[in-house]
This record gives C-alpha cells, structure tokens and sequence, in this order.
C-alpha cells in the first residue's frame, strides 16, 4: 500500500546534539495526498508534547518548537524521541523515529552522559509479527524482536487513535525482554479495539535507548 509508505526525516533532524536553550526545527519529507502529519515527542519515556494532542490539530511536513512556545518549557537536557506519521485518506502513514539529543550550550565541565549515538546502537528488528499484519482481536498479541547486543532491557510501546494504550514500563514499572505477549486475561488486552495498532520497541543498552522498531498491525 503506497499510503504506508515510509517517510524520513531530513538531515538537520539527524544531528546528534542541538542547544537546549535554543529553537527546534524539524522537517519531513513530502507525503503524497497527505492531508497533515502528527507530530510526536517523548523523553524520560513519555509523551511531552503532541500537535494533535495539545492543539487540537495536526501540521505540515515542517515543524518547529521555538523557545516562547509553551512545549518547549515542557523538555529538559538529555535525550528526546521525535515521532512522525502522515495522514492519508483518513490512514496514518509508518512512522519516521529518530532521537535528538538537548544539551546546554554554554560551558559545562560534566563529561556528556550520552557519548554514544543512537543511531550507534544496534536497532532491535522485528522476528514477527510483520508491518501491515492481520491479528485476530480476540486471541493472544505475541511480539518478538532480535536480541540487541548489551541490552538490559525493552522497552515495548501501544498505541492506537493516535495515543499511547500501553507501555511496560509505565503500565507495569519494568522492562521485559525481546519476546511480548498480551493475552485475552491480560488487563491490557480491554484497553485495545479493532482497527490499526502503532507497536513501537526499543532496547536499553548502558542506560542509554536504541531507535525505535516500529510497526503498524491491525486488529480484526
């Protein structure tokens, strides 16, 4: 389906660090027949802002959070998950994931607490199910990704109308490992309908998360 089709971040996002102080700019590239993009941003594994969310509406393929914007008292310095999809005739796109990195730009002596990128780590893949993959919406959600070198953990994230349903760490306090079940007598299991289903996974590796895996499944 051409409307899943991923779209990707341009190269000034893909810079590892960006003043804290500073204005944040993004930019997507161009999704045909899109008629708005959802713009998502996470860090200390929440959601702290979201167009839709905290507008009321969604945006073009540019976005920027200026200093005077009310969402940019909302970060602090470290590391921010920026998430992307387009709407196209009523559908949403795949993601585009990448994580930033807020640093404060005036003379600091601590050593930087990230030195490695992102982009660094090894991405979990998904082993099954598969983007675009029908799962009946009675039975068991089973998850499976690759083993990411180092990692102490996942973290395992739902999200379905455009917000989050359920996280392991938030829901439970705690981390599970590359395999993920959700079960009919699982609480979790009520919170979900039929319909799309966003799944994204990240790996903890020296305190420090991978990309994000994501895929959009669909619940019948």
């Amino acid at each position: 389906n051409q409307h899943r089709r991923r779209h990707s971040l341009s190269t000034r996002s893909m810079v590892k660090s960006w003043g804290y102080e500073g204005s944040y700019m993004f930019k997507v590239t161009d999704v045909p027949g899109a008629s708005g993009y959802l713009w998502g941003f996470f860090q200390d594994d929440r959601m702290v802002w979201e167009n839709l969310g905290n507008t009321g509406k969604l945006n073009g393929p540019e976005y920027a959070i200026h200093p005077d914007d009310v969402a940019h008292g909302l970060f602090h310095p470290g590391p921010v998950v920026v998430m992307v999809r387009a709407q196209v005739n009523q559908n949403w796109t795949e993601a585009a994931v990448i994580t930033i990195h807020l640093e404060i730009t005036q003379s600091d002596p601590d050593p930087d607490p990230y030195p490695i990128p992102p982009s660094q780590l090894q991405r979990p893949q998904f082993i099954y199910p598969l983007h675009g993959q029908v799962l009946g919406y009675d039975g068991s959600y089973m998850f499976k990704v690759t083993d990411v070198p180092g990692a102490s953990g996942y973290l395992w994230g739902f999200f379905q109308d455009d917000r989050m349903v359920w996280e392991n760490l938030g829901n439970t306090g705690k981390l599970d490992g590359p395999e993920y079940a959700i079960h009919p007598d699982n609480p979790a299991h009520n919170l979900f309908h039929p319909g799309p289903v966003t799944v994204m996974v990240r790996g903890q590796v020296n305190n420090q998360w991978t990309e994000a895996a994501v895929i959009t499944i669909s619940l019948e």
